[in-house]
């Protein structure tokens, strides 16, 4: 029970996060309208969010994979 509450407001507070930095840098780069400031502003976000694209990947692979599966394929193994 006491996790649901914790957990429930994480949601809401992401997306307003995101939304308030957006349109804070969105408006910033858009009113100084000079394309140095522009670019400067489009690289760092690029940075900062490229890294997090590939979680859900992960994720899905590590759900879907089976957890005995060896990491080695065995394609280079000499047979005895």
């Amino acid at each position: 029970m006491h996790g649901t509450q914790t957990r429930c407001p994480v949601g809401p507070l992401a997306v307003a996060l995101s939304g308030i930095l957006g349109v804070g840098l969105g408006g910033y780069s858009w009113a100084m309208s000079a394309a140095r400031t522009d670019q400067v502003i489009q690289r760092l976000i690029e940075l900062t969010c490229t890294p997090y694209r590939t979680i859900p990947i992960w994720l899905a692979l590590s759900a879907a994979l089976p957890r005995d599966w060896d990491a080695d394929p065995g394609l280079f193994r000499q047979s005895p």
